[in-house]
């Protein structure tokens, strides 16, 4: 299938080809939303091209209304443009769809769709860089979840472990001024 052909382009750093199985995809099959999702990020990721990759996350929304792989590139773009704030909303409201969905409370971490995964990424994303949502420890736990379902992004771990340096300087800072006063 294209499809699959495309998704082993991509993971083997092939864009170009990647990009072409997956619009064969869905001129094959339009409703195959997952080749929008993937060549939208291929669009914004690869050829920096925004306008490109919103079609892709648009068209998705057509076959799909509020479907939330649009909506986690979407958020996928907001976060990457310093939309830090809109992109949390979008990943918070993904998050509260797919529990409601499935009937579980916000206490109840079994949730989590590995296909989803994104979701971790751009939160870890965010509370890793510096900002106004700048929290090591969340970024951590984003991290960790992420990597719990997918590993096919090997700067997850580095980021992760800048946060927990990160972390401990902080608390080591502070235990430090807690001791001088």
């Amino acid at each position: 299938s294209y499809y699959a052909r495309a998704r082993a382009f991509e993971l083997g750093s092939d864009p170009k080809r990647a990009s072409a199985d997956y619009q064969a995809t869905y001129e094959r099959d339009p409703s195959f939303i997952m080749a929008h999702y993937y060549l939208g990020l291929i669009n914004f990721e690869v050829h920096q091209d925004e306008k490109g990759a919103m079609r892709e996350f648009a068209a998705m929304n057509t076959i799909d209304p509020g479907n939330e792989f649009s909506e986690i590139g979407q958020a996928y773009i907001d976060m990457s443009l310093g939309r830090d704030a809109e992109a949390l909303k979008r990943v918070d409201a993904v998050e509260k769809k797919e529990r409601a969905a499935r009937g579980e409370t916000d206490a109840d971490a079994s949730w989590r769709n590995p296909g989803l995964s994104m979701v971790w990424y751009i939160r870890g994303k965010i509370y890793g860089k510096k900002g106004d949502f700048k929290d090591p420890a969340k970024c951590i736990d984003a991290y960790t979840n992420y990597l719990q379902y997918t590993t096919d992004k090997p700067s997850a771990y580095a980021n992760r472990g800048v946060a927990h340096e990160a972390l401990y300087l902080q608390l080591r800072f502070s235990d430090k001024a807690a001791a001088e006063k």
